[in-house]
């Protein structure tokens, strides 16, 4: 955790005059081979956070020109900083901004949120996430240390 430390506070620090309300953006359209664009997500870390059910996770997330991902809710809170490009973000019942390389932003935990990256961009996602819920112990397979039962003769 302390090691993530720095990156929470350089994204809390940012100041809020760096972010420009522009209008809401046009829906985009489909690639010529009617395909949308793909972002490629690639984990950085996942770190468990002591005496919580919770991890850390960080991500990269390189996002080519024309991007859009619409209606988003996720079940966790979104740090994020534009490593490279600009990134249109509308989060419900808040203005639509335009943030560029060098901004922070931030998602609220189950906001209902549009991602658009008109010239592509490069964003550094710091998330925190419940654990995963442990399987059943029914759902366990037997270790080494639990014997089998015996078989019927």
């Amino acid at each position: 955790m302390s090691r993530c430390l720095p990156l929470v506070l350089l994204v809390l620090a940012q100041p809020a005059f760096a972010q420009t309300p522009v209008p809401t953006p046009p829906p985009i359209a489909a690639s010529p081979d009617g395909t949308a664009p793909v972002a490629k997500r690639t984990l950085v870390q996942r770190v468990a956070l002591d005496g919580m059910d919770k991890d850390l996770v960080t991500e990269v997330l390189d996002a080519p020109a024309q991007f859009s991902a619409q209606g988003q809710t996720d079940p966790f809170e979104q740090i994020g900083y534009v490593l490279s490009g600009q990134l249109l973000l509308r989060t419900e019942g808040r203005p639509t901004l335009l943030y560029g390389t060098g901004e922070a932003f931030e998602i609220p935990r189950g906001a209902k949120h549009d991602l658009t990256t008109p010239e592509g961009a490069k964003l550094l996602l710091t998330e925190v996430v419940d654990k995963p819920l442990a399987a059943p112990a029914s759902a366990v397979a037997p270790s080494a240390a639990t014997p089998a039962p015996a078989a019927k003769p």
